[in-house]
């Protein structure tokens, strides 16, 4: 299946909110919003119309509308309508990020993660939507506990230059370990040149650190904050609202290959689902150099 045909599968209406964190996970500004997605001459065209509102809904404030035949080089689309677009290449004094897309049936879960020109991680962007006319499930912030265990699924590696996509068994293993969280991933894929830990990651959080949610001043949009103190630069987990998190380094690694994760738990509050027992994660890969080099796209069951 095509690129644009998986694309198509974003189209409708979707009606949400925008939600500007700081790095930390302070929640800064929510903003409800509709995205409109449109096929035009014969789906040949996409017509994208962002809306924002006042927090009642009744005034809009600011709207934008972008037309496209062809996707951006930065931007991979899988078949279940996952994507991510953003910087195809870290750059000194410039700002980086990307925005990595989730979509469960009528759901979607988008996250934004930018860094400043001085490579610091500045502002997440959480994006919770449901396609117009359908029910709204109000799902829980993630609580990291909740993902101890042994999770085992499958992945489909996409690259920016299109050439076969790799189809990979997974396995992610989060457990308790008293003071610490310990966090392995492997996605089943090979090495490759100037990546050698691609697919595979290993951090260790202390749980001790800070919570984000006493700094969100009773936010229902985030929770705990976990950062790994054996990494240079660390790498931090935050848990959001509709069971997901962010996962990525607090500032963009010089020379070392990395990654940007969001994760959702997609099968909590939907009917014929059990709480908790699926998990869905979209990372996009980053090189040594800081070359975007691949995207994947996990579904995982706990063991």
């Amino acid at each position: 299946m095509s690129q644009w045909s998986n694309l198509l599968k974003n189209l409708g209406v979707w009606e949400g909110s925008f939600t500007r964190l700081s790095a930390q996970g302070t929640q800064q500004e929510d903003v409800p919003s509709r995205v409109t997605l449109e096929g035009l001459n014969d789906n040949q065209t996409v017509r994208q119309t962002i809306q924002f509102f006042s927090l009642d809904r009744q005034t809009q404030t600011q709207e934008k509308v972008l037309e496209y035949s062809n996707l951006s080089r930065s931007v991979l689309v899988h078949e279940s309508g996952a994507f991510s677009q953003g910087s195809m290449q870290y750059g000194p004094f410039s700002t980086f990020g990307a925005e990595l897309g989730l979509k469960q049936g009528d759901r979607r879960l988008r996250l934004v993660q930018l860094y400043d020109t001085q490579q610091q991680l500045n502002t997440l962007t959480l994006i919770r939507e449901h396609r117009q006319g359908t029910e709204i499930y109000h799902c829980p912030v993630l609580d990291p506990m909740s993902l101890v265990g042994e999770w085992r699924g499958s992945a489909v590696t996409l690259y920016p230059d299109l050439s076969p996509p790799d189809r990979t068994e997974t396995r992610c293993v989060w457990e308790n370990q008293g003071d610490r969280l310990v966090y392995q991933s492997d996605l089943g894929l090979s090495s490759r040149s100037g990546f050698s830990k691609f697919g595979a990651e290993s951090y260790s959080f202390s749980r001790n650190t800070s919570d984000a949610r006493d700094n969100a001043e009773g936010s229902n949009v985030c929770g705990d904050r976990l950062i790994s103190d054996a990494d240079d630069p660390p790498v931090q987990w935050i848990g959001l609202a509709d069971g997901s998190f962010s996962l990525c380094p607090v500032a963009v690694p010089r020379r070392q290959s990395f990654a940007l994760q969001v994760g959702w738990q997609t099968g909590f509050g939907l009917p014929g689902h059990s709480p908790y027992r699926q998990l869905q994660r979209l990372l996009r890969h980053y090189d040594s150099s800081g070359a975007w080099i691949a995207l994947t796209w996990v579904v995982e069951q706990r063991s």
